[in-house]
């Protein structure tokens, strides 16, 4: 039934995989198939949850991709920048954990969160909270120390009149001396990373005109190809169809602020329809509720071919966080008390559940 629905669309689909290891020590890869469907929803389906013995090997089938498999690999970007976070955060391992460890001091109870806030009250910290970080998210080190900073006259404060603070950070953890309690440098270290991190937190416009010349010169790319594989395949594959919500070349959706028409000069010259995409008013930016998929779905039938490639471009994901959600359904199905599954049992029931 997917088959013929992913067929019956003529579209491509986009493929993310992720790697599981089981409580039985079994190695698990997902495949996840993501598509957008003629009503422009974005479809997810899990095809695959297969035990593997390794993590080699390659499968391709350079008659189903564009461009001469430029872009056929898409890695995480979220799993990239977040390496890229962590290595440089190693180099201050020590000043971050030593912060860390104050912060899971004060939550791991009422009464030290109390000692906490009274020493906060002392000092004339502004009032807030505090959570800590997730190993696996670098934004969220980010905001951890981003907050903390404002708490330091509090820590200090801490230090110097809570023995139980002192006596915490006196413990042996894993052998050796736990790391704390934070100190002058430590916080002097958590600053610097900070405005390194605020960097890549925030929006850099500093490269917007080289992107938007690499995203145009790639637009045309693809549209050449697409125009390439319409003109030598079947007219239904690139056919116009005039989509509900669309009338006379006009949006009217009550979102869209603009009325969107054909170029001026497309009777005295050929306009591509990139050209002519591009040349069209745009959308008010400020307009929040504006819906991507709904604005294709309204106006695609004024951009076939460029239509095409939308609904092949916003399918493809810029991390493996859908591949990841198969694995936390993945854990309540093989579980300690139902590890003896057979992976045709569990590919089944994750798949059928999907």
């Amino acid at each position: 039934m997917l088959k013929s629905l992913i067929c019956n669309n003529k579209q491509r689909v986009s493929l993310t995989t992720d790697l599981w290891t089981s409580i039985k020590n079994m190695s698990y890869m997902v495949i996840t198939a993501h598509f957008i469907d003629s009503d422009w929803c974005l479809n997810r389906r899990i095809i695959s949850f297969s035990v593997i013995e390794d993590h080699r090997g390659k499968t391709r089938n350079d008659d189903a991709l564009v461009l001469a498999v430029q872009y056929m690999h898409v890695r995480c970007c979220a799993h990239i920048l977040n390496l890229i976070v962590v290595l440089g955060l190693n180099e201050l391992h020590a000043s971050v954990a030593a912060i860390w460890n104050a912060v899971k001091y004060v939550r791991s109870s009422t009464t030290r969160l109390h000692a906490f806030k009274q020493c906060a009250q002392q000092v004339k910290c502004p009032n807030g909270t505090f959570v800590l970080d997730c190993p696996t998210r670098w934004n969220s080190t980010y905001l951890m120390l981003m907050t903390l900073l404002k708490f330091q006259a509090a820590f200090d404060r801490m230090a110097e009149v809570n023995k139980p603070y002192e006596i915490y950070f006196l413990e042996k953890e894993t052998n050796a001396k736990r790391v704390g309690p934070p100190g002058l440098e430590d916080w002097e270290s958590a600053e610097r990373i900070v405005k390194f991190l605020k960097i890549i937190f925030a929006n850099d416009g500093s490269k917007v005109e080289e992107m938007t010349k690499a995203v145009k010169y790639l637009l045309n790319e693809l549209y050449d190809a697409y125009s390439a594989m319409c003109s030598s395949s079947t007219p239904s594959m690139c056919s116009e169809s005039v989509p509900s919500g669309s009338y006379g070349g006009t949006s009217y959706s009550p979102n869209f602020t603009t009325d969107v028409g054909l170029a001026e000069d497309e009777g005295k010259r050929v306009v591509s329809e990139v050209e002519r995409y591009l040349s069209d008013p745009i959308e008010d930016p400020s307009n929040l509720k504006l819906n991507v998929f709904l604005w294709w779905k309204v106006n695609g039938s004024k951009y076939p071919i460029l239509e095409k490639i939308t609904r092949d471009v916003l399918a493809v994901l810029v991390s493996t966080v859908a591949s990841e959600s198969a694995f936390s359904t993945g854990r309540c199905v093989i579980d300690e008390y139902r590890s003896s599954l057979t992976p045709c049992m569990i590919e089944a029931l994750l798949c059928t559940e999907n």
